[in-house]
Protein backbone atom coordinates (compact mmCIF):
# COMPACT_ATOMS: atom_id res chain seq x y z
CA UNK A 1 0.00 0.00 0.00
CA UNK A 2 2.59 2.60 0.82
CA UNK A 3 4.78 1.48 -2.18
CA UNK A 4 1.47 2.51 -4.40
CA UNK A 5 0.89 5.60 -2.77
CA UNK A 6 5.08 6.52 -3.03
CA UNK A 7 4.92 6.02 -6.93
CA UNK A 8 1.66 9.23 -6.86
CA UNK A 9 3.60 11.08 -4.44
CA UNK A 10 6.97 11.16 -6.15
CA UNK A 11 5.80 13.20 -9.16
CA UNK A 12 4.15 15.47 -6.90
CA UNK A 13 7.48 16.03 -5.05
CA UNK A 14 9.29 16.69 -8.13
CA UNK A 15 7.06 19.49 -9.21
CA UNK A 16 7.26 20.88 -5.60
CA UNK A 17 10.37 20.70 -5.79
CA UNK A 18 11.07 21.89 -9.06
CA UNK A 19 8.65 24.77 -8.48
CA UNK A 20 11.02 26.25 -5.57
CA UNK A 21 14.41 25.70 -7.64
CA UNK A 22 13.02 27.29 -11.11
CA UNK A 23 13.23 31.11 -9.19
CA UNK A 24 16.93 30.37 -7.74
CA UNK A 25 17.85 28.93 -11.59
CA UNK A 26 16.63 31.79 -13.06
CA UNK A 27 18.46 34.46 -10.64
CA UNK A 28 21.62 32.16 -11.42
CA UNK A 29 21.05 32.53 -15.08
CA UNK A 30 20.22 36.43 -15.23
CA UNK A 31 23.15 37.05 -12.44
CA UNK A 32 25.14 35.08 -15.42
CA UNK A 33 24.37 36.70 -18.69
CA UNK A 34 24.65 40.61 -16.45
CA UNK A 35 28.37 39.42 -15.59
CA UNK A 36 28.68 38.29 -19.27
CA UNK A 37 26.88 41.57 -20.54
CA UNK A 38 29.04 43.89 -18.13
CA UNK A 39 32.54 42.30 -19.50
CA UNK A 40 31.52 42.28 -23.09
CA UNK A 41 30.88 46.31 -22.06
CA UNK A 42 34.20 47.01 -20.76
CA UNK A 43 36.03 45.20 -23.19
CA UNK A 44 35.00 47.31 -25.96
CA UNK A 45 35.21 50.76 -23.66
CA UNK A 46 39.22 49.08 -23.65
CA UNK A 47 39.05 49.04 -27.37
CA UNK A 48 37.88 52.20 -28.15
CA UNK A 49 40.22 53.66 -25.36
CA UNK A 50 43.00 52.49 -27.36
CA UNK A 51 41.89 54.60 -29.90
CA UNK A 52 40.26 57.45 -28.55
CA UNK A 53 43.46 59.50 -27.97
CA UNK A 54 44.00 59.57 -31.88
CA UNK A 55 40.17 60.66 -31.87
CA UNK A 56 41.55 63.38 -30.08
CA UNK A 57 44.56 64.49 -31.34
CA UNK A 58 43.38 64.41 -35.14
CA UNK A 59 40.49 66.26 -34.27
CA UNK A 60 42.84 68.77 -32.46
CA UNK A 61 45.30 68.67 -35.51
CA UNK A 62 42.23 70.20 -37.80
CA UNK A 63 41.19 72.89 -35.15
CA UNK A 64 44.57 73.90 -35.61
CA UNK A 65 44.78 74.17 -39.39
CA UNK A 66 41.35 76.07 -39.19
CA UNK A 67 43.08 78.32 -36.96
CA UNK A 68 46.10 78.58 -39.21
CA UNK A 69 43.47 79.10 -42.06
CA UNK A 70 41.61 81.85 -39.86
CA UNK A 71 45.71 83.48 -38.94
CA UNK A 72 46.57 83.61 -42.72
CA UNK A 73 49.40 80.73 -42.55
CA UNK A 74 47.16 78.22 -44.85
CA UNK A 75 46.42 80.04 -47.75
CA UNK A 76 45.05 77.77 -50.34
CA UNK A 77 43.03 74.72 -50.30
CA UNK A 78 45.66 72.07 -51.16
CA UNK A 79 47.55 72.69 -48.25
CA UNK A 80 44.63 71.84 -46.09
CA UNK A 81 44.50 68.07 -46.99
CA UNK A 82 44.54 65.07 -46.59
CA UNK A 83 41.86 65.42 -43.45
CA UNK A 84 42.07 62.47 -41.72
CA UNK A 85 39.28 61.25 -39.36
CA UNK A 86 38.48 58.08 -38.02
CA UNK A 87 35.45 55.62 -38.36
CA UNK A 88 32.27 55.98 -37.00
CA UNK A 89 32.19 54.98 -33.39
CA UNK A 90 30.02 52.45 -32.86
CA UNK A 91 28.94 50.50 -29.11
CA UNK A 92 28.14 47.13 -30.36
CA UNK A 93 27.33 45.92 -26.58
CA UNK A 94 25.42 49.46 -25.02
CA UNK A 95 21.54 48.18 -25.72
CA UNK A 96 22.73 44.39 -24.24
CA UNK A 97 24.29 45.73 -21.35
CA UNK A 98 21.16 47.62 -20.55
CA UNK A 99 19.01 44.88 -21.19
CA UNK A 100 21.21 42.26 -18.96
CA UNK A 101 22.53 44.76 -16.60
CA UNK A 102 20.49 47.74 -16.09
CA UNK A 103 20.03 46.97 -12.43
CA UNK A 104 23.43 45.68 -11.99
CA UNK A 105 24.87 49.11 -12.99
CA UNK A 106 25.14 52.08 -9.93
CA UNK A 107 23.48 55.53 -10.83
CA UNK A 108 26.57 56.90 -12.08
CA UNK A 109 27.80 54.27 -14.26
CA UNK A 110 24.14 54.35 -15.70
CA UNK A 111 25.02 58.64 -16.32
CA UNK A 112 28.04 57.54 -17.80
CA UNK A 113 26.59 55.08 -19.92
CA UNK A 114 24.11 57.60 -21.27
CA UNK A 115 27.18 60.00 -21.50
CA UNK A 116 28.82 57.69 -23.60
CA UNK A 117 25.86 57.90 -25.87
CA UNK A 118 25.58 61.29 -26.26
CA UNK A 119 29.16 62.23 -27.15
CA UNK A 120 29.79 59.05 -29.56
CA UNK A 121 26.42 60.87 -31.22
CA UNK A 122 27.77 63.92 -31.12
CA UNK A 123 31.45 63.27 -32.27
CA UNK A 124 29.91 60.88 -35.48
CA UNK A 125 27.61 64.34 -36.19
CA UNK A 126 30.74 66.67 -36.13
CA UNK A 127 32.91 63.91 -38.22
CA UNK A 128 30.46 63.27 -40.79
CA UNK A 129 29.99 67.10 -41.27
CA UNK A 130 33.94 68.49 -41.29
CA UNK A 131 34.65 65.71 -43.69
CA UNK A 132 32.87 66.82 -45.84
CA UNK A 133 34.56 70.69 -46.20
CA UNK A 134 36.81 71.60 -49.33
CA UNK A 135 37.81 74.56 -49.31
CA UNK A 136 39.30 77.34 -46.85
CA UNK A 137 36.23 79.18 -46.51
CA UNK A 138 34.51 76.13 -45.04
CA UNK A 139 37.47 75.54 -42.51
CA UNK A 140 36.97 79.04 -41.01
CA UNK A 141 33.11 78.69 -41.06
CA UNK A 142 33.04 75.80 -39.05
CA UNK A 143 36.05 76.29 -36.34
CA UNK A 144 33.81 76.34 -33.68
CA UNK A 145 32.78 72.65 -34.92
CA UNK A 146 36.64 71.30 -34.78
CA UNK A 147 36.79 73.23 -31.53
CA UNK A 148 33.91 71.54 -29.77
CA UNK A 149 34.63 68.08 -31.86
CA UNK A 150 38.26 68.30 -30.32
CA UNK A 151 36.67 68.79 -26.16
CA UNK A 152 34.33 66.37 -26.55
CA UNK A 153 36.88 63.77 -28.02
CA UNK A 154 39.22 64.55 -24.92
CA UNK A 155 35.73 64.40 -22.92
CA UNK A 156 35.34 61.00 -24.51
CA UNK A 157 39.08 59.73 -23.86
CA UNK A 158 38.77 60.65 -20.25
CA UNK A 159 35.52 59.09 -19.47
CA UNK A 160 36.49 56.04 -21.06
CA UNK A 161 39.98 56.01 -19.07
CA UNK A 162 37.93 56.08 -15.80
CA UNK A 163 35.12 53.66 -16.72
CA UNK A 164 37.45 51.34 -18.06
CA UNK A 165 40.41 51.81 -14.67
CA UNK A 166 37.55 52.41 -11.94
CA UNK A 167 34.61 50.07 -13.59
CA UNK A 168 32.15 49.04 -10.52
CA UNK A 169 33.83 51.35 -8.26
CA UNK A 170 33.25 54.26 -10.77
CA UNK A 171 31.80 57.44 -9.16
CA UNK A 172 30.97 61.26 -11.20
CA UNK A 173 33.78 64.08 -9.65
CA UNK A 174 31.95 67.07 -9.08
CA UNK A 175 34.69 69.10 -11.58
CA UNK A 176 33.45 71.43 -13.89
CA UNK A 177 33.57 69.87 -17.91
CA UNK A 178 36.19 72.85 -18.33
CA UNK A 179 38.34 71.16 -16.08
CA UNK A 180 38.08 67.57 -17.00
CA UNK A 181 38.27 68.38 -20.47
CA UNK A 182 41.81 70.50 -19.68
CA UNK A 183 42.96 67.67 -17.63
CA UNK A 184 42.33 65.05 -20.65
CA UNK A 185 44.12 67.49 -23.13
CA UNK A 186 46.76 67.97 -20.83
CA UNK A 187 47.36 63.92 -20.58
CA UNK A 188 46.94 64.19 -24.58
CA UNK A 189 49.53 66.86 -24.69
CA UNK A 190 47.30 68.81 -27.11
CA UNK A 191 46.34 72.40 -26.19
CA UNK A 192 44.60 75.57 -28.13
CA UNK A 193 47.41 77.89 -27.33
CA UNK A 194 48.52 79.93 -30.27
CA UNK A 195 51.83 80.69 -29.79
CA UNK A 196 52.65 77.55 -31.11
CA UNK A 197 52.54 78.82 -34.65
Amino acid sequence: MFLESFKYLVPLLGVLLGAFIAPYIDLRRSKKESIHALDCFYAELNDYLDDSSMYAKECHKNYMKSKKVEMGIIKKDSDLFPLRFYPKIEFLTVEYLIEKSFLDLTKDQRKAVKALVQMTRFINECTDKLSKLRTTQDFQDNKAEFYSATTTCASFYYLLNRMTLEKGRFIYIERSTEKICQDAMDALNISFDESVF
